[in-house]
């Protein structure tokens, strides 16, 4: 059993800067939240100080921990245990103001390909923000 789990770890790092005295369009910049980066989170970044429409960070940090172990073995199901914490800015590094969540779910290599099920806990809650969310996704994990 114990050669059968996994403990991953994973850590992305993000610089954009514009070419010249261009603005960076707001589809380029970088957002988090969701299965790929903080799972129970979602809109993670800067935003408009007007409108408080979600407009993306020129920087971002994000560190995933997983701990994946068989479930069902024969049926290709495994059951995952994560840690998540990152953010995106405009403009540097805050290590201080990292979003964080964990949280659990399935991971099965289904006939129709892989599929995955996790709900996040946001351990680090504000105002407004729901407590948990359910991710889903098929095709390819990583």
């Amino acid at each position: 059993m114990p050669l059968e789990t996994v403990f991953d770890v994973r850590g992305r790092i993000g610089f954009l800067q514009p070419n010249q005295d261009q603005q960076l369009p707001v589809y380029e910049r970088y957002y988090l939240g969701g299965i790929g980066t903080l799972r129970g989170l979602r809109d993670v970044g800067p935003r408009d100080p007007v409108t408080n429409d979600l407009i993306g960070g020129t920087t971002m940090l994000c560190f995933n921990a997983d701990f994946v172990f068989p479930l069902i073995k024969n049926a290709g199901m495994k059951g995952v245990v994560f840690y998540d914490t990152g953010n995106a800015w405009d403009g540097g590094y805050h290590l201080g103001d990292m979003r964080q969540t964990a949280g659990a779910g399935i991971r099965w290599y289904s006939p129709a390909g892989p599929l995955r099920l996790e709900w996040g806990y946001v351990l680090d809650r504000k105002p407004g923000e729901d407590p948990s969310r359910w991710e889903f996704t098929m095709g390819m994990m990583m």
